[in-house]
């Protein structure tokens, strides 16, 4: 998902998926990444959970650089003003395997 923030903390956002992969790999693609402008230059990310697999906890990037994990399907950043991003989101399972962006 790519977002624009510009000091009135408004946002910009598209969202891109992948399909899940098989339950013997790592977790599938979180789907439907969605981000909107909050107050005081916040971007609300949300997020849906790959079908029929087992996360233990989501990964959050932005630019491609690990930003935090999360237990729940949403995350809010406040990233740098006046700057473009990109986020996307993998999936981990108990046994730490990571899935792909």
């Amino acid at each position: 998902m790519r977002c624009r923030r510009s000091k009135e903390a408004s946002a910009s956002c598209v969202a891109q998926s992948s399909a899940a992969t098989s339950c013997s790999s790592p977790p599938g693609t979180p789907g439907k990444l969605a981000g909107r402008a909050r107050r005081r230059g916040t971007i609300e990310l949300a997020w849906e959970a790959p079908a029929g697999e087992a996360v233990a906890r989501y990964r959050i990037h932005r630019n491609g650089e690990r930003l935090a994990e999360s237990t729940e399907r949403k995350w809010i950043d406040t990233p740098p003003t006046e700057t473009s991003f990109r986020y996307s989101v993998t999936a981990i399972d108990a046994a730490g395997n990571e899935g792909k962006r």
